[in-house]
Order: structure tokens, then sequence, then C-alpha cells
């Protein structure tokens, strides 16, 4: 992979695709545009995790490219943040297992009154699930965003033994989605802040 001087500082979201069998590889990509410069999120994508291709860009700040021309996204135009991927039912083509991107877009007051903190959190999925076999068309949902005013890091989501889904930020900051349902959906809520690693980059909780 070519990180074009050292244009890559987290991966984001590394997951494995089970409808088309393919391994992605997101990270933040330093590319400067003119919708707020990023980073945005550079994408690779391989089969065998020795031979990979470098793909277009997968979600852009500030824009939602799936669309032509594409649409403005004011929630997130300062930068899209490292965040985590999770393979749900649900979520692929015919119902099947899917992926769904959970990333912190930053904003600014002045394109988005709700930006208190700075950050947010919001949802991308494959755009032309069923005939795009490197998912390099990414949209992202009416819904977005998901959590208002958190912070960045999102971790990988995971679901405890009553099917509720959890996820953590930076902040020590954790939430909840009731069910495969409510994740896909972007229904998430607050379940408080937890008492241990009050502020943890990049945080991964099994």
């Amino acid at each position: 992979m070519d990180q074009q001087g050292c244009g890559e500082n987290d991966p984001n979201g590394p997951v494995f695709d089970p409808v088309h069998g393919v391994i992605h590889h997101f990270y933040q990509r330093h590319l400067a545009a003119d919708q707020g410069a990023g980073p945005i999120y550079g994408h690779f994508a391989s089969k065998d995790f020795v031979h990979w291709a470098q793909l277009p860009v997968a979600i852009w700040n500030g824009l939602d490219s799936s669309h032509w021309p594409p649409q403005r996204t004011y929630y997130d135009d300062v930068a899209i943040y490292t965040g985590s991927a999770v393979v749900l039912e649900g979520a692929g083509p015919k119902g099947a297992r899917g992926i769904v991107q959970i990333y912190p877009g930053l904003c600014s007051e002045h394109s988005w009154p709700l930006c208190d903190t700075g950050t947010l959190l919001a949802q991308a999925v494959p755009a032309s699930y069923a005939t795009d076999e490197l998912l390099t068309n990414w949209t992202k949902p009416s819904y977005n965003p998901i959590i208002e005013n958190t912070q960045r890091d999102p971790t990988t989501p995971w679901k405890d033994a009553s099917g509720e889904w959890k996820l953590r930020t930076f902040d020590g900051g954790f939430y909840g989605a009731a069910s495969d349902a409510d994740l896909l959906k972007g229904r998430w809520y607050d379940l408080g802040r937890g008492r241990g690693l009050s502020y943890s980059k990049c945080p991964k909780i099994d």
C-alpha cells in the first residue's frame, strides 16, 4: 500500500465483506480538497491480504458522492476522523449480512447549528451493494447524524447477550442500539460514561 508521503495516520474500519468475499482497508487520507480539506476515507481492497488495489476515496467530508451532482452533508463538512465498521444482518442485498461504517464527522456551528462539541457520529453504507463488488460507492443515509455532540474514535460495535449493540467513544461515552434493525436505521441512544479508561484513543472493547 502506497501511503503517498505518509498520508495515512489511522486505519479505519478494516473489514471483510461477506457478500463479495473482499477485504477492505480504509484509512485517514490527508488529501487537500475545497470542501474542508479532510482528512477523508481512503480505500484499498484485496482478496488475499497480499495483493492490494487502491480505490477511489470512499467517504468525503461534507459531500455524499453517491449522488450526481454530489450532495452537501453539512454535519461533517470539516473532516472525517477515525471510525469503525460492523458486519450486520440485514445490511447486505436481500437482507444478507453486510457492512455498515460508523465514523466521526467534524462539524462547525456555522454550517451545523447543533455542533456544540465539534464532533458527531454518522453512518455510511454501500450505495449499490449487489453490483458494486469492490464497494467503491458509499452513501450517507438521510437519518444522519446518528449521535450528536459526542467525540471521535468509535469502537467497532459489539452485541451483548441481550442482543443490544454497544459502542464506546474516545471520551468514555457509551451508546446503544436495541437491535440489528435499530443499528441499521441509525437509532442509537446514550448509555452514559464508563468508569475506567476515561480517555482512550481508538479504543477496542470485546
